[in-house]
């Protein structure tokens, strides 16, 4: 059996609608269509990595499972077969019922949440990404006696969507506090989280400009009074700025982020960019902009 796996580029535009007041629904509210193109193609993946064993080997690695373990391969094998009957249900909430975060699992109830306001314009790479955490939680809960340390979803992610990490990254994500909570139906629940998305106000400095920027998920740039910029954390969140250490060494003025990559506005016009993650040969984020190089050599005021 095979299945032919969209261009990853692809992003998801979902209209979402919001959530029913709880007196009158007890579940998120998105038209189920909405979802199903995104849950389908997860789908598939997994289907192709419980049949490659892929699966298999994330989620020995992430949740330090023993070797040959029964519920886990009785699962894989049902997934492999396209009964997906025991993933979790998917919902969908605003970002304000979920402090931010792109994803959430609860173990008291098994459902995976998304953030809706930030799935309407995450590439499905991201997406995709995001239900493989939740699920590496799921996991987790349904296979493991306790919370294996850290954040097994993240690296689960990792492992299976092909972002390589370094022993360092693993490290941090075995040290991570992904706890967090969400509010659904009325109630506050318990949840592990993906990482939050944060917008930080910076003021208005012309016309049109945003207002907002968002915060780096995985690494930090710091401007210094000589116009120099240092970088450090997740190599592929933009910690790692090597590739353009030269055109950091001076004469920046204001550094800008995305989820994963920066970019910083030099004195002289032109700004530089640096970061993304890269998933199946597509890099996102933003930290690839040698398609508009020439357009940011000079002219550039914000």
């Amino acid at each position: 059996m095979s299945f032919p796996i969209a261009a990853e580029d692809a992003r998801l535009t979902y209209p979402y609608v919001g959530e029913l007041p709880c007196s009158e629904s007890k579940q998120p509210f998105m038209s189920p269509s909405l979802l199903d193109p995104l849950l389908h193609h997860w789908r598939q993946l997994l289907s192709q990595w419980a049949r490659d064993g892929r699966l298999s080997r994330a989620a020995r690695a992430a949740l330090q499972l023993p070797g040959g373990s029964a519920p886990l391969e009785d699962l894989l094998e049902h997934w492999g077969a396209g009964d997906f009957s025991g993933l979790p249900p998917v919902h969908v909430l605003p970002a304000s019922a979920m402090a931010a975060a792109r994803g959430a699992y609860a173990i008291s109830n098994g459902t995976i949440y998304l953030n809706g306001d930030w799935l309407r314009s995450a590439p499905r790479d991201q997406a995709l990404a995001v239900l493989s955490e939740e699920l590496g939680h799921h996991l987790d809960a349904l296979l493991n006696d306790s919370d294996t340390p850290g954040d097994e979803g993240e690296l689960l992610a990792l492992l299976l969507h092909g972002h390589g990490s370094s022993s360092e990254e693993q490290q941090a994500l075995l040290l991570e506090d992904d706890r967090g909570f969400v509010r659904a139906g009325g109630q506050e629940l318990q949840v592990e989280q993906a990482g939050r998305v944060v917008s930080t106000p910076i003021p208005l400095a012309s016309p049109r400009r945003s207002r907002g920027e968002w915060r780096n998920s995985g690494a930090f740039a710091a401007l210094k009074a000589d116009g120099s910029v240092v970088t450090w954390g997740g190599s592929r969140y933009g910690g790692d700025s090597s590739a353009v250490a030269s055109q950091l060494s001076s004469g920046v003025s204001q550094i800008f982020s995305t989820d994963n990559a920066f970019a910083a506005l030099k004195t002289d016009g032109s700004v530089v960019t640096w970061g993304g993650n890269s998933t199946f040969g597509v890099r996102y984020g933003g930290g690839d902009s040698s398609a508009v190089a020439s357009e940011l050599s000079s002219g550039v005021s914000q």
